[in-house]
């Protein structure tokens, strides 16, 4: 056992192997095995090697006694049985239906903007990037509006809202009025053409308040601005909602606003002049675009699933936290399916309704051997063991011996109670652990 490995994503492999052949293969979602490979002659040694495993695959390194290509099948393994009781009592589709759409946004660029300006521009592409907008940059001397439809949010750095002419001002001015979206920063004679009047004094601030999520739910947030910046106070009459305001005197810094029958957000200051990642002003500018132009990510988004251990959370947070994965986009959970202890067991049920009613899918993540501590309390004849002899728990996973067919047998049990018992909407095995060493 201490020559295999199970990895379901690129990592660098450290696998020692002891005077055997080394199997390599991948492990395809269809249950087809590829790129099988071995070792010229039995080795001793640690193999290092990138780990690379490409999508949908799974990654297999073990050593082998003997060569076994082209020779009978040797008798299935562990692997091979689970896989095959799983395919056999579980009908597992893919889900079905059309494509979401990539909300889309455009940001107006500057090729010779001085370094602040530089990583403004940038922060709003990386920002909105990161939460699925389909982001494209259109040098500000060849824009026109004729370029994007009234549902692309038009994005107008300082940098490039100073450097466009009376014709795209007016041109941009009528988008928003005939129902577009648009975002900027600072005074601009187009700030000044949709209506929002600036003074001539300027307020240095320190600390903005996020306004957004200031509710019973969630405590008012705050950002400390590193350096402070100067900003020309404002005042915008078609005013609808304050996101963010100065801490002190209560001065807003980012406004959504209305414009015949469109809407603008206007950021009192850059919305990141110190790095091109966008967060140290407006960590929730994202947010602020998603609700005031009402704005719906798509569900799925490959990167947006999560593996969630529900020990680690209070039932009391459960609800919260599934608004918040629905909010950022989370189309599915692999729920650690092993919360079974001797005196409490986790709530799968209400986990399951609470993220179904929020969108979201469901995987009963399985970690044997690793079966539960209940299942390990009352089966001490069935722990594995480790080379020295004593019980197999290691870290937090208590490994039972699924070579003991009555062992392996109750687990299997255990597995399909769980699986009927609660709607999932699938099962996830790929975290298969063999080994705490080397195991992924």
């Amino acid at each position: 056992m201490d020559e295999r490995l199970v990895q379901t994503y690129t990592e660098t492999v450290q696998l020692p192997i002891h005077g055997h052949y080394l199997r390599r293969f991948l492990l395809r979602s269809d249950g087809r095995r590829s790129a099988e490979s071995y070792s010229d002659k039995p080795i001793e040694t640690i193999v290092k090697e990138p780990g690379v495993v490409p999508p949908d695959s799974i990654l297999v390194m073990e050593g082998v006694a003997e060569i076994v290509a082209g020779k009978e099948a040797p008798p299935p393994g562990f692997w091979d049985r689970f896989s095959a009781w799983v395919k056999e009592r579980f009908s597992l589709r893919g889900g079905s239906g059309t494509i979401p759409v990539q909300p889309q946004a455009v940001v107006l660029w500057d090729d010779t903007p001085a370094r602040p300006d530089a990583n403004n521009q940038n922060s709003y592409l990386n920002a909105l990037s990161v939460f699925g907008f389909r982001v494209t940059k259109h040098n500000y001397r060849e824009f026109t509006t004729g370029l994007i439809n009234r549902d692309t949010v038009l994005v107008v750095p300082r940098a490039a809202a100073a450097k466009l002419n009376p014709k795209q001002v007016d041109s941009i001015q009528a988008l928003v009025g005939d129902g577009g979206r648009l975002v900027l920063d600072g005074p601009s004679r187009l700030s000044q053409a949709l209506g929002v009047k600036t003074e001539r004094r300027a307020l240095r601030i320190h600390t903005v308040e996020d306004t957004l999520y200031a509710n019973k739910e969630y405590s008012t947030r705050e950002a400390e601005w590193k350096p402070p910046a100067e900003v020309v106070r404002f005042s915008v009459p078609s005013q609808l909602l304050v996101y963010a305001q100065d801490k002190v005197s209560e001065l807003p810094m980012a406004v959504l606003a209305r414009h015949g029958r469109g809407r603008f957000l206007y950021l009192g200051a850059r919305l990141d002049p110190t790095t091109p990642l966008g967060y140290t002003r407006y960590p929730y500018f994202v947010h602020y675009i998603l609700e005031g132009f009402g704005i719906k990510l798509p569900l799925q988004r490959s990167q947006l699933e999560l593996y969630f251990d529900p020990g680690s959370t209070k039932r009391a947070d459960i609800d919260r936290l599934v608004e918040d994965w629905r909010k950022l986009g989370v189309r599915a959970i692999y729920a650690g399916a092993y919360q079974f202890w001797p005196k409490w067991s986790y709530s799968y049920g209400h986990l399951i309704d609470i993220c179904h009613r929020n969108g979201i899918l469901v995987y009963a993540w399985f970690e044997l051997p690793h079966v539960s501590v209940k299942f390990w309390e009352e089966h001490p004849e069935w722990r594995a063991k480790t080379a020295s002899g004593e019980d197999g728990q290691v870290g937090w996973r208590y490994h039972m011996d699924l070579d003991i067919p009555e062992c392996q047998d109750a687990a299997f049990d255990f597995v399909e109670d769980l699986l009927k018992k609660y709607p999932w909407d699938g099962v996830n095995v790929a975290e298969l652990n063999t080994t705490a060493t080397t195991a992924r």
